[in-house]
């Protein structure tokens, strides 16, 4: 993905989000859907939008160069990110759309924060042994 194409996407998907946080409050105050409802929403557009960035990690490739295997190694850390980025939106979103609300916020945290954690340190800790 070039860079254009990424800071469209991005903007595109921030766009998303500010209207469809303007569509929930302006249906809570016409009474369409009550305060749970909007709140599970617009948290679950939160995950949607980490699961949209891991989506697009993996299209920012570069050519390989002459180091082919270090560019390699790079190529298949940007797909694992992308990956563990978009299991974790995906996971982040499901805990707010189906959990009860007390439980949704810590759960959540702790989903996103394994989530994305969780694997970046297995890597870590493969690289050091």
């Amino acid at each position: 993905m070039t860079d254009t194409k990424a800071i469209r996407a991005s903007v595109v998907m921030a766009g998303a989000i500010l209207v469809g946080s303007a569509a929930l409050v302006v249906m809570r105050k016409l009474g369409a859907i009550d305060h749970e409802t909007s709140t599970r929403l617009l948290a679950a557009s939160f995950g949607l939008l980490v699961a949209f960035q891991g989506n697009a990690i993996p299209k920012t490739l570069t050519a390989l160069r002459a180091d082919r295997d270090r560019e390699a190694r790079a190529q298949a850390c940007r797909r694992r990110t992308g990956w563990t980025f978009l299991i974790a939106g995906l996971g982040y979103s499901a805990v707010w759309l189906l959990l009860p609300l007390p439980l949704a916020m810590p759960v959540s945290m702790a989903v996103l924060v394994i989530g994305i954690a969780g694997p970046l340190g297995w890597t870590k800790l493969r690289r050091l042994a």
